[in-house]
């Protein structure tokens, strides 16, 4: 990743900007603006993609510009080896109820870095979601292992001999990857 310290008028100028409209509410043309701005210079920010996810989510729409899934698409063919894009693009994908596309943005995450608990974490809400609690089970543990997240190993109270019941301790309502 290129060092932030090259990207500080792009900080200062578009994503604070931004993170500051979308904190209020404001899901008007200037967050997008200065999302495309930077995401045309740096199609991988990682600031920039985490504020993309969570403008869509809020809501967020501007027929002005391309669809978040023609950024995450960029970014993907921009960075290919860039595990935070893939990390977003699953989110997004989630948001948005492809939880299919979500789970292969996540396990692309985790080709490229499997040490990323995040996503450990959250591939393993996607796959207790879908009733796959041995493959849930992996994924919480190995947040866990990764020391993030332990919410996430305790997700299960119990998982039987068959692993067909499981018990949930908690489910946050917003899933980020940092």
């Amino acid at each position: 990743e290129k060092d932030r310290r090259d990207l500080r008028y792009h900080d200062y100028f578009h994503i604070e900007p931004a993170r500051k409209q979308l904190a209020t509410g404001n899901l008007s043309w200037g967050v997008m603006n200065n999302l495309h701005f930077v995401l045309h210079k740096v199609p991988n920010d990682h600031p920039a993609l985490q504020l993309l996810v969570q403008w869509a989510k809020a809501g967020g729409r501007d027929p002005a510009y391309a669809s978040p899934a023609c950024y995450l698409a960029w970014a993907s063919e921009f960075a290919p080896n860039d595990p935070m894009v893939w990390g977003y693009g699953g989110v997004y994908f989630y948001n948005k109820g492809d939880k299919a596309m979500a789970g292969q943005w996540w396990r692309k995450a985790l080709a490229l870095n499997p040490n990323n608990a995040d996503v450990h974490y959250n591939l393993g809400l996607l796959q207790f979601e879908q009733g796959n609690y041995a493959e849930a089970r992996k994924h919480a543990e190995a947040a866990y292992a990764a020391g993030k997240y332990a919410e996430g190993a305790r997700l299960f109270e119990s998982i039987n001999a068959d692993d067909d019941y499981v018990e949930f301790l908690t489910l946050p309502a917003y899933r980020k990857i940092d």
